[in-house]
């Protein structure tokens, strides 16, 4: 180990450390020399996925002098309230701990995730300047007196749990994340109807006249659509994953927005208007991609920590197309 450089040593461990943190770990108790060597790069990529990894991790931070660096957070935490002392004492630990991991990463974390756990704990009040995927289980509103976008480098984000996709919506998103290329939203619900009026006209930039259906092709509607597309320049690929559609309750809560889609376009639409729509989103030509893919009855935290991993590991994670990619927009 002394006849190679520490330089390339760390090189080596940071490659090596992309398994949410049991890689680093392993190292540490190798040997006082492999210890030293590998703690710049040991929190390269954290991943906490429990009660209890939340608070010692609170404790480990609590005795370092120097933040670590933290490039790859993924955070899935289940939080139990319970209604003791104790119990709030508890919870009100695990959450303030959170909210400092998110704090320490900010400057240089560049793949976050966070699945299942406090709506809040990122906090578009925080700059985050080198952040270029982020999947959260919901928005949160952008400050009005918001000085700089806090998201400037984010390229593709991840919106679990029924996202609401007005207006609102895209201006605040277009305020955060300017430079913003793919979106992922899962578990939509009625809004989608609205998310198609906005993103097909802009989006996929559809020869005039294809969708003529009154919901989508109102000047009011591309009025609008124009607008919330200013808000997201660069916004070329969007994915959509409808809600599972339970059996028991067909008209419920869980709405199956592939079957309203189907209706909406077919309503007012020929054949050969769908098969353009589907070939303009597919064949690209500078535009951008509307993809929808299978209802999903949960995006579970095994699927999101293996997403995470794919990301960390160079490939697309959640905003995968797969062959996906060649049935864009074909319903």
């Amino acid at each position: 180990m002394n006849r190679c450089p520490v330089e390339l040593w760390q090189k080596i461990f940071a490659n090596a450390c992309t398994d949410g943190g049991h890689t680093a770990r392993a190292l540490s108790l190798v040997s006082r020399a492999t210890r030293d060597v590998a703690e710049p790069v040991r929190f390269y990529t954290v991943s906490l996925t429990s009660e209890a990894q939340v608070l010692s991790f609170g404790r480990l931070l609590g005795t370092r002098s120097i933040t670590p660096i933290i490039h790859h957070l993924f955070l899935s935490v289940k939080m139990h309230f319970e209604g003791t002392d104790s119990g709030r004492a508890r919870y009100m630990a695990i959450y303030n701990i959170l909210i400092n991991v998110v704090t320490a990463a900010a400057p240089n974390v560049i793949t976050l995730m966070v699945h299942a756990t406090r709506y809040g704990i990122v906090d578009p009040a925080l700059a985050f300047p080198r952040l270029r995927d982020l999947a959260i289980d919901g928005f949160v509103p952008v400050p009005p007196a918001l000085a700089a976008p806090c998201f400037p480098s984010l390229r593709r984000i991840h919106v679990d749990g029924g996202p609401n996709v007005g207006s609102n919506f895209w201006r605040e998103l277009g305020r955060a994340a300017p430079s913003l290329t793919d979106i992922r939203l899962s578990d939509v619900t009625r809004d989608f109807t609205n998310l198609l009026a906005v993103m097909i006209p802009i989006v996929i930039q559809m020869p005039a006249g294809v969708v003529r259906h009154s919901l989508l092709a109102s000047p009011t509607e591309l009025l609008h659509a124009r607008r919330c597309a200013a808000a997201v320049p660069a916004l070329t690929n969007v994915v959509v994953v409808p809600p599972f559609i339970r059996s028991e309750d067909p008209f419920g809560y869980s709405w199956n927005a592939r079957v309203n889609i189907m209706t909406l376009l077919r309503y007012d639409c020929s054949q050969q208007d769908l098969e353009e729509l589907a070939a303009a989103s597919a064949q690209g030509h500078g535009t951008g991609r509307l993809v929808m893919l299978p209802e999903q009855e949960d995006y579970t935290r095994e699927e999101a920590y293996n997403d995470w991993l794919d990301v960390v590991g160079g490939s697309d994670g959640p905003w995968r197309m797969g062959d996906a990619i060649n049935n864009a927009a074909t319903v």
